[in-house]
């Protein structure tokens, strides 16, 4: 056998790999690409436990410097949320405020993928407790789909 004869075989299986090796990436990026909306309701895992985060406004871009980013307002169970969610990259940040006093007991931040056709849109980031009433303080992973 020839090095040309042992040589292509091998260079057809290495053009292989690299084919699927592309097609891989180019699919995990299409699949990470943030949602133009995250208005709904989600499923949220918070300390061990779920809840619904209903996100039921998305507004329009701020002022100078935010036209990229949208205002967000909803509930985290019955508790008022208020934030803010950019579609171009998929950030999102949210304060969740006390039902009764309208303080703030927890704060949000995380990143959103929007669904494809095997899984459903998920946020995931962390929050930071600062009511001791809520759990200690700290900061905390969270997960969302919908």
């Amino acid at each position: 056998m020839s090095r040309f004869e042992f040589a292509l075989p091998r260079a057809r299986a290495l053009m292989a790999v690299a084919v699927l090796g592309a097609g891989l990436a180019l699919s995990g990026t299409a699949a990470a690409a943030p949602p133009a909306t995250v208005t709904g309701s989600w499923s949220i895992l918070i300390d061990q436990n779920y809840t619904t985060l209903d996100i039921t406004n998305q507004g329009g871009g701020g002022g100078p410097g935010g036209s990229t980013c949208r205002v967000i307002l909803g509930y985290l169970g019955i508790a008022p949320i208020t934030g803010y969610y950019c579609p171009p990259t998929g950030e999102l940040h949210f304060l969740h405020n006390n039902v009764s006093t309208g303080a703030t007991v927890r704060t949000f931040s995380g990143s959103v993928t929007a669904a494809t056709g095997v899984a459903p849109a998920h946020m995931a980031g962390t929050f930071k407790v600062v009511n001791v009433a809520f759990g200690p303080y700290g900061e905390y992973p969270f997960s969302a789909s919908k």
